[in-house]
């Protein structure tokens, strides 16, 4: 008995079946439901196939009736589905409903959590801000008829220096929000303000970590800025900077402007920068009182 496989697929695929090939497979198809459903199949999977014999699958344009009178042709009442709404599809694209559906199911299992937590700094990591005295610097000495809060009996007013370009200032609570530690000071020295400004501006501050410069009031208005940032340590004990010099736990000393400077890495991961206008003499100096 004649039923369609592999082979009547192949003459499908490659265009060689004869016309009364193809009639007989529409006769046979309208006859043999497991054929009509293998032929469907074969359309679903390669669409050349139904593209060359449009209408193969469904020439059913009359019907078979048997009557009083023997049998009868009639119009076909049934309507074929389209391709994409045919039993098989539909399965198919259930299916991969319910892949994508488990599949974002488990992504929303798995997402990543965070956990909010609130950190909170003891008044001790919280730096000092009272009125600066610029005569704590290195060579700083009192002006004739300067008055002091012990002589008067009233605290000195002073009004803070500016605000560096590109900077802006902040609250010592804010400065250690920012670095996530305790601020480094000078001792013995009132800072005049604290900022934060983008590591690009400063001269040997490291890319993508947050920077705070504490500014101190040199002689004659002058600035003194220390500016650091902490460096956390990677997986392997690793505190990565960009500079060699730095890593090998040198400190390196630069002039510009005036202004000289020192850059170093600290054992505890602070990268430091002191500048202002002074001597490699006081910035040894200045350096030793760094806590």
């Amino acid at each position: 008995m004649f039923h369609l496989n592999s082979r009547v697929l192949q003459s499908l695929l490659e265009g060689t079946v004869t016309p009364n090939e193809v009639q007989r497979i529409r006769l046979h198809v309208r006859e043999c439901r497991t054929c009509a459903g293998r032929l469907e199949e074969w359309s679903d999977d390669h669409p050349s196939v139904a593209e060359r014999f449009p209408g193969l699958e469904r020439d059913a344009e009359t019907e078979a009736t048997m009557t009083a009178t023997g049998l009868v042709m009639m119009p076909s009442s049934s309507q074929v589905l389209p391709a994409w709404l045919r039993p098989r599809r539909l399965i198919w694209y259930g299916a991969g409903l319910l892949i994508v559906g488990a599949a974002s199911g488990v992504a929303w299992m798995l997402r990543p959590t965070y956990e909010v937590q609130t950190v909170v700094l003891p008044d001790s990591a919280l730096p000092p801000l009272r009125a600066p005295d610029p005569s704590q610097f290195p060579g700083n000495t009192p002006r004739a008829g300067d008055t002091t809060g012990a002589e008067t009996g009233i605290p000195p007013r002073v009004e803070l220096l500016p605000v560096s370009d590109d900077f802006r200032a902040i609250t010592g609570r804010e400065a250690v929000s920012r670095l996530g530690t305790a601020i480094r000071l000078i001792e013995g020295v009132e800072p005049d303000h604290f900022e934060t400004g983008p590591p690009e501006v400063a001269p040997a501050a490291q890319r993508g970590a947050a920077l705070i410069r504490v500014v101190y009031r040199a002689p004659d208005d002058g600035r003194v800025h220390l500016d650091q940032q902490f460096i956390r340590a990677d997986s392997t004990g690793f505190r990565p900077i960009d500079d060699p010099a730095l890593e090998s736990g040198d400190t390196v000393y630069r002039e510009a402007g005036g202004r000289r400077s020192a850059t170093w890495l600290d054992e505890s991961g602070y990268l430091l920068t002191l500048s202002g206008p002074l001597t490699n003499a006081d910035l040894r100096a200045l350096i030793g009182r760094i806590r």
